[in-house]
């Protein structure tokens, strides 16, 4: 996440509590690799409240509970992907309670930072489908290259989508124009012929 050629560890905390500041919505820790492995110099946690991130901390965001590591704009620093799948979310004045969000934590030569991160969920600009209560948006997250351009794209998963069945919401990620949310993809039940109530997008992988 730093550059430095390392392999570094991002760390969910969906309850942390940071030194000096309750991070009540949750937060990720970056632990940074170094020639004789892990270590905790440099140890760097971004949650809510940190300057650059969307939104505010809230007791029961979490923050975290997924994450993913990949190199989005191909800078040489690893950016971090996390699911906030309790965050609620206004729509139309009404509280969508646990529809979830995810952030996109871009790194730097001193690891992921706040600035530049963005939120991204189902009420974003382009995105298709709209936030509900307790879709859990961000309950699994994986940054790797879906449509080949070498970079990595957003795939999320929202396993309390349709009463419980899941889907999964992939976002390409171009080499041209970046991160385009109109080419947002779902894949529920129907796309993945799956029996109904298995909750997709509860895990997923790489």
């Amino acid at each position: 996440m730093n550059g430095d050629g390392a392999t570094d560890l991002a760390v969910g905390q969906p309850s942390a509590t940071e030194s000096g500041h309750t991070a009540k919505g949750g937060a990720v820790t970056a632990v940074f690799g170094s020639a004789t492995g892990l270590t905790s110099t440099g140890r760097k946690t971004i949650h809510q409240d940190t300057t650059g991130v969307p939104g505010g901390g809230e007791t029961g965001d979490d923050m975290g509970a997924s994450v993913s590591i990949g190199d989005v704009d191909l800078d040489g620093y690893g950016d971090i992907l996390t699911g906030a799948p309790g965050e609620d979310i206004t729509r139309s004045g009404v509280n969508e309670s646990n529809a979830g969000q995810v952030f996109l934590i871009r790194g730097s030569a001193t690891g992921p930072t706040g600035t530049g991160a963005v939120g991204y969920s189902q009420d974003t600009t382009g995105i298709p489908g709209a936030t509900e209560p307790n879709d859990r948006l961000g309950s699994s997250v994986s940054l790797t290259d879906l449509s080949g351009y070498s970079r990595a794209d957003i795939a999320i998963g929202a396993d309390g989508e349709d009463a419980d069945n899941g889907t999964i919401l992939q976002i390409d990620n171009t080499s041209t124009s970046g991160i385009k949310t109109d080419t947002g993809l779902y894949y529920g039940v129907s796309a993945l012929g799956s029996s109904t109530g298995i909750r997709i997008g509860l895990a997923l992988a790489p």
